[in-house]
């Protein structure tokens, strides 16, 4: 089936705020614990230090690398398979933006939007890193 776009016109996205982002990843980007267990293998404390910076670094604007990691476990499989492969879920709308640089950042590839739910939810998809490289 080829498709033809006729006309494309880009949205525009509004500046950047956590506070307009769901309650759920709200919680995740602002839990202080979990950034803390994320380090936990760095024993050493120099290490430790810079890894915690790193995680604060705006690594992708207007994002910080913690932002866009909590923003890509939103949409990576839970069990089973490994975030590598093809990315299929359902996340809040308020989430897509950050949710598909997140999917960029991680993967190299987009993040395609599906079905709009009447929940304010959204199903997405990506081909995945492994298609995104060539292997």
């Amino acid at each position: 089936m080829d498709i033809k776009v006729v006309e494309f016109t880009p949205r525009k996205r509004k500046a950047f705020d956590v506070a307009d982002l769901s309650v759920e990843l709200q919680s995740k980007i602002n839990d202080t614990e979990e950034k803390l267990a994320y380090l936990h293998h760095y024993r050493d404390p120099i290490m430790h230090s810079k890894m915690l910076e790193h995680l604060d670094q705006v690594v992708a604007p207007p994002y910080t690398q913690w932002q866009l990691q909590k923003a890509f476990d939103l949409i990576t499989p839970k069990e089973g398979r490994s975030w590598k492969e093809e990315i299929s879920a359902r996340i809040s709308m308020l989430d897509f933006d950050i949710c598909g640089d997140a999917c960029v950042h991680m993967t190299g590839g987009t993040l395609i939007a599906g079905v709009d739910y009447e929940d304010g939810t959204i199903g997405v998809y990506s081909e995945g890193y492994y298609h995104h490289i060539g292997s």
